[in-house]
Formats: structure tokens, C-alpha cells, sequence
């Protein structure tokens, strides 16, 4: 079992150098498998059981993607709304996510400056880790996701800060 998943999707990825060379580095690193969501679901008719299968068998997940129109590309959208639902990766019987690893890995067009992709992120990032009132939580999990922003957001502007005097 390979431990670790990058989903990855970029509608644009011959023109992103940075995702290519990411995309590369991890196709050829051992024990990564790389899952292209825009080949492999050009139409957008995801397959959600076998989404759900490649999830269960890595102990850590990525979601790579560019940070696109102030949010995420429309498949990964979609593919959260399908692949992670109700019963199955949270509520009161979903467990399968339970202990993995989930990390973002956010590219942004150049003319983006670090402070104002910091300014923008927590947002994105908050849809993320908070979830939509279709996502019943309870306020202490609201309140643990907040306060974890709020970190983010300090160690966000700390790294803008620090690019910025480079």
C-alpha cells in the first residue's frame, strides 16, 4: 500500500510550472501515487466509489490545486461534494477518513503576492476544514477549526513578511 495520495487537479497544468515540477518530483518518489483528477475524469461523472477506495488505502492524502478564481477548481468542488459524504467521511457513523494525514498543497499565479494569497487563503482553507451547514459539527470542533486559522493566518502573514524583505 502506497502511503501517500496526491490529488491533484489543475485545468491548466501545461502552463504551470510549478505544478508540473511538483507533479514530476512526486511520480517519482516512492511510495506516492499521484491521481490526475482532470485525466481521469475530463466529463466530471466521478467515480465516487472508487474515489472513496483510493482514499481507505493511503494513510496520507494530499489535495494539490491551483488557487483558482479565489477558491478551488470547479472538479475539486465537485469532488469533495461527491467523495467525501455524509456517513462516510463524517457524521455520526463516518469514520473512513478517521487518522489520516490530509494536507493542501495551493499554487497561485505569479502576479499573486504572498500577503494578499494569505489575506485570501483562510477563507478557502476554512470551507475546507470547517465545512458547509450541510456538514453538521459540533462547537467545540468549530471552535478547535478557528483557532487553527487563526494560527494559519499568523504563520501565513509571518512567511509573507519574511518573502517580502528577500
Amino acid at each position: 500500500m502506497s502511503s501517500v495520495l496526491v490529488i491533484f487537479a489543475h485545468p491548466a497544468f501545461q502552463r504551470s510550472k510549478v505544478n508540473r515540477a511538483l507533479i514530476a518530483a512526486a511520480r517519482n518518489t516512492e511510495g506516492v501515487t499521484v491521481h490526475d483528477l482532470y485525466e481521469s475524469y475530463p466529463d466530471f461523472l466521478i467515480d465516487v466509489s472508487a474515489e472513496q477506495q483510493l482514499l481507505e488505502n493511503h494513510s496520507t492524502v494530499v489535495l494539490q490545486h491551483p488557487f483558482y478564481g479565489y477558491s478551488s477548481p470547479a472538479l475539486v468542488k465537485e469532488w469533495l461534494d461527491l467523495v467525501l459524504e455524509y456517513g462516510w467521511a463524517y457524521g455520526d457513523t463516518g469514520r473512513a477518513l478517521q487518522g489520516k494525514v490530509m494536507a493542501q498543497a495551493i499554487s497561485a499565479i505569479a502576479d499573486v503576492s504572498i500577503r494578499s494569497l494569505c489575506t485570501s487563503l483562510p477563507v478557502l482553507a476554512a470551507d475546507f476544514l470547517i465545512g458547509s451547514t450541510a456538514n453538521p459539527r459540533t462547537d467545540n470542533h468549530l471552535a478547535q477549526n478557528s483557532e487553527m486559522m487563526t494560527n494559519y493566518a499568523t504563520d501565513c502573514y509571518t512567511i509573507a513578511y519574511t518573502a517580502n524583505d528577500l
